[in-house]
Order: structure tokens, then sequence, then C-alpha cells
């Protein structure tokens, strides 16, 4: 079943600010294959009540930051709140694949302000910083 965030945010109309990160819920794998494999399978935003995992699947999604900022748009994770077993396969290498898009949700992408909906299939590098991963997913320009 997949997640919407269209019921969580009020209409762009009805909205002043637009966010330049918000916590989330990031599922990692492929939407067209039940969050299986390599990507990024939903993003939910964290709305500050009791994380519940969406998936019965043990290590496949993580708590992280999606933040934009002047260098681009990127996915922040603790290193250590990670589960060990998702960190190594899909964060332990120079780069992280994504087999196929993956599209924002209209709301989600309106809440950060992007020009660009999508996020292309390919590679994107990780970098590790003091306790932190980031996965950097490129700039967003018009």
């Amino acid at each position: 079943m997949q997640s919407s965030v269209t019921g969580l945010f009020p209409p762009m109309a009805e909205r002043t600010h637009v966010f330049s990160s918000i916590t989330a819920e990031v599922v990692f794998g492929q939407s067209s294959k039940k969050c299986v494999g390599a990507g990024i399978c939903r993003i939910i935003p964290y709305l500050g009540h009791r994380w519940s995992r969406i998936t019965n699947s043990p290590c496949v999604s993580a708590l992280g930051k999606l933040q934009k900022d002047e260098q681009g748009l990127s996915l922040v994770f603790r290193k250590y709140a990670l589960c060990p077993t998702l960190r190594e396969t899909f964060l332990s290498r120079s780069h992280f694949a994504m087999d196929e898009p993956f599209v924002f949700p209209a709301p989600l992408a309106e809440i950060l302000g992007l020009f660009s909906a999508v996020i292309p299939a390919g590679k994107y590098p990780i970098r590790p910083q003091d306790g932190f991963i980031a996965i950097w997913l490129g700039e967003d320009n018009p």
C-alpha cells in the first residue's frame, strides 16, 4: 500500500513558508518492487508523533533529514542510529545507487520548494561526516 502525504499539508496557497529541511522516514528499495532493491522507495515526513516504521521488514527504513541548501539536496542520517545491515547494504560504498527514479509526492516537493520533484536513477555520492552519513542528491536548479 502506497503512503500519501497529500492530506498532511494544506494546499500550497495556504502555506507561507518553504522549509529548508524536514525530518522523515526514508524507506529504501524500489517502489516498483514493493520496496526491494536499490534506491529510495518512500519518504514520509515525521510530524513529531511517535515514529512507527511503515514496513514489516526490519532494517529497510531509517529516520533522517532531507535538506536543501546552497549546495543542493541531500539526505542525512545519524550513522549509529542506522541498522548495521542497512548501513552495510546501502550506505557503505562511495555512492548510493538508485535503480529507478524517485518521484517526490507533490506536497513534499512543495514544502521544500523543489523545482524538480524527481530524483533520476543513477549513482549519488555518499559523504561521511562526523557521526553522520549524507547522500548528496544533486543540485535543484530551475
